[in-house]
């Protein structure tokens, strides 16, 4: 931020005592200063900042007309406000002399390039135009915008406008993009220093309300300032008089309509074992000003969502709502995938599926010869989680006959195995009949997919050897 002059109690730059305020039109030094070179670029931005939450006690407030909410003072509006997110420009860091004006050969804004100021210099979100025509020129500007530097008329900052005097219905017009529904400024009739019309249109160019506004002087601007009922396109200063020039300072917007915003701009399930499940929560909020309608659009495959908390709802400004999204369970590999839940807004989801994968010890098991109607000695398996997730699977052990399960800490069907976590089989062998046996112990998986281990005995007949 800028360090300058001192900020009185009004927000003006103090002054000498013995400096007087010029009242009458524009002198003859200042326009041809308009039409001396531009000066140099100065290495100092303009002011625009986020404007926070305020304190103090709220001002009163006119009751809306016409969709309105009107407010006496910048104070006032902040502290109606307080919470939206707001932007304040001061139209400095130009390249207008402090006592000089500078004509503007594009509508101002963030990308101004001009004799006015460099790309960058002003806050996005707007542009200021007049009307066509200038008092120098009636044909030679299409923009027809003035920069009257602070000290010219003694103002507390650089004011801009449109940049004709002598006809009637010639606007300052500020159209905003995106459409705030806070705005406020300090106005001011620049040459004769009398009453000034405020008018703001909606996103359809129907007129939501206006107000008049008086400053006390040419160089002491009304603080003109509303809330509004629905989203503004445009806002029109006009002097009541012809012959005036409206001018403006000290732009404030935000707020809005409702808008869905994200509160994460990706959301990981992490790494999900295979046949596993797996959620997490995406919070979405309201960043506007006005209630929101909401209704999600779903994510893609194999995304899905588990539980939907907004969609069908409305939310009020600031308030946020939670939705738990999945992963189905047959997917496979790594997934990253963006999801639009709406217009405007999109959430990179994420998670990558492992196989599941049990590593039995040993791999097989030979119990030699063993009597007919006999059991054998047991052996024993483990089952290990070799993975670095949890396994958390409907597991079904099948042991085939002649084989037998006599034991272990393995569950029949269904196993959690933490990563390296392990669980044994007790298998024996229990022939009825003479012969080779051979067999597969398979450990199946939820997905019908498993491990296992191979068995083989030899039974003979009445206990011969």
């Amino acid at each position: 931020m800028k360090t300058g002059k001192p900020i009185d109690a009004e927000g003006r730059r103090s002054r000498p005592p013995n400096r007087r305020a010029t009242r009458c039109g524009w002198p003859l030094a200042a326009i041809l200063a308009a039409l001396a070179p531009a000066a140099t670029a100065t290495d100092q931005g303009g002011h625009h900042w986020p404007v926070g939450a305020t304190t103090g006690a709220p001002a009163g407030s006119e009751a809306g007309r016409g969709g309105l909410q009107l407010f006496a003072d910048r104070q006032a509006l902040l502290d109606a406000a307080a919470g939206l997110a707001l932007t304040e420009e001061d139209f400095s860091g130009g390249f207008v002399p402090s006592t000089g004006v500078r004509v503007c050969f594009q509508a101002l804004g963030h990308r101004s390039n001009d004799p006015c100021f460099r790309p960058g210099t002003l806050a996005p979100g707007f542009g200021i135009r007049g009307s066509r025509g200038s008092i120098f020129d009636a044909n030679a500007l299409d923009v027809d915008v003035v920069v009257l530097g602070r000290d010219l008329f003694d103002m507390p900052t650089e004011v801009v406008g449109n940049n004709l005097l002598d006809l009637p219905r010639n606007p300052t017009r500020i159209d905003f993009d995106p459409h705030p529904t806070v705005v406020g400024m300090d106005v001011y009739d620049a040459t004769q220093g009398l009453e000034v019309r405020i008018e703001a249109y909606a996103e359809d160019d129907t007129l939501i309300g206006a107000f008049a506004v008086q400053p006390a002087a040419l160089n002491i601007g009304a603080f003109a300032g509303f809330i509004s009922d629905v989203p503004v396109r445009r806002v029109e200063v006009n002097a009541i008089n012809d012959g005036s020039g409206e001018m403006i300072g000290r732009l404030l917007f935000g707020g809005g309509a409702g808008r869905l915003a994200a509160a994460q701009d990706r959301v990981d399930l992490g790494a999900v074992p295979q046949g596993g499940a797996a959620h997490a929560v995406a919070r979405f909020s309201n960043a506007g000003h006005l209630p929101l309608p909401v209704a999600l659009q779903l994510p893609p495959a194999p995304f899905a969502l588990l539980d939907d908390d907004c969609s069908g709802g409305t939310l009020a400004a600031g308030d946020s709502c939670d939705v738990l999204v999945m992963l189905d369970s047959d997917a496979r590999g790594v997934h990253v995938d963006h999801w639009q839940p709406a217009p405007g807004v999109s959430v990179e989801l994420a998670a990558q599926v492992l196989p599941s994968r049990l590593v039995t010890a040993p791999g097989h098991l030979d119990f030699g010869a063993v009597s007919s109607g006999a059991t054998s000695a047991t052996q024993t398996v483990v089952v290990r989680n070799a993975t670095a997730v949890a396994i958390q699977t409907g597991l079904s052990v099948a042991v085939p006959a002649p084989f037998v399960r006599t034991g272990g800490s393995c569950p029949s069907a269904g196993i959690d195995l933490a990563p390296g976590e392990a669980c044994t089989l007790d298998i024996a062998f229990n022939p009825l009949v003479a012969g080779e046996f051979d067999a597969d112990l398979a450990l199946f998986h939820a997905d019908g997919q498993g491990d296992g281990i191979t068995l083989a005995g030899r039974a003979t007949q009445g206990g011969a050897p």
